[in-house]
């Protein structure tokens, strides 16, 4: 699991400023951006093996032997930084289902519109 200092965040105007490091995510929650870049990463890898009409959640992008390995915690997060992902269209996937729905279901988006610049690097 990830360990911040929270001392190292500078709090301004109701608004949480962090490092360029730290991607802040729902909930007040944090990740390394390393982490953050590679959950996006791994579903951009795969993202043209997924059908249009197929619902997927975070553990599909994995071998199901590696997802055991992960543990809770950091499936909490990773599953957060896909949502983040989502909201700032920064992967071509839309939510499905009910919002309050744990794990969320994704389904590839009708509209090619994303970050494409955000595959570059």
């Amino acid at each position: 699991m990830l360990k911040i200092n929270l001392d190292n965040l500078n709090t301004t105007n109701s608004q949480i400023s962090t490092p360029e490091y730290l991607v802040l995510l729902s909930g007040g929650h944090v990740a390394s951006k390393t982490f953050y870049d590679s959950i996006r990463d791994l579903i951009l890898e795969q993202i043209a093996a997924i059908r249009s009409d197929y619902v997927v959640k975070l553990e599909d992008f994995y071998d199901p032997e590696d997802w055991q390995q992960i543990t809770i915690e950091d499936r909490k997060l990773a599953g957060r930084c896909m949502a983040r992902l989502v909201i700032q269209h920064e992967i071509p996937l839309d939510f499905v289902g009910c919002k309050h729905s744990i794990p969320k279901e994704y389904r590839l988006k009708q509209s090619t519109e994303f970050k494409n610049e955000c595959v570059m690097h």
